[in-house]
């Protein structure tokens, strides 16, 4: 039996993926799922730099969008099967009218029953 604090979860997110989910679809090799609904956790921009001494000023930068998404265990399929997320997976969204694709670059279980994936993306551009 699931413990209170387990079902205060389960409410809260069924809740966010209501109100704050996107449909999105995965994509691995050619085959493009039909959409689902996932929940953006976060998103950012992050800088690496390469090629910069302690003492010079200078490198080559490079931004990355990145953008954690959660998903139902069940809902990250590929040919229509619930499967575990790949490195090089890509997640379809269209944003403000413009699709875009997200290649994952990692992901780890969302809660500790295993029931939803985090799954972290770079942003690889519009379609």
């Amino acid at each position: 039996m699931a413990s209170t604090a387990d079902t205060a979860f389960a409410n809260t997110y069924a809740q966010d993926r209501t109100l704050f989910g996107v449909s999105v679809q995965v994509q691995r090799g050619a085959t493009t799922d039909a959409a689902v609904t996932a929940v953006v956790e976060k998103e950012e921009d992050a800088t690496t730099t390469f090629g910069m001494d302690d003492d010079e000023d200078e490198g080559t930068s490079i931004k990355v969008e990145e953008k954690w998404y959660v998903f139902d265990l069940a809902n990250y399929t590929s040919n229509t099967v619930a499967t575990k997320p790949q490195e090089g997976d890509r997640i379809r969204e269209t944003v403000n009218g413009t699709e875009y694709q997200y290649e994952v670059v990692h992901f780890q279980w969302y809660d500790e029953d295993g029931l939803r994936w985090l799954v972290k993306t770079n942003k690889v551009g519009a379609v």
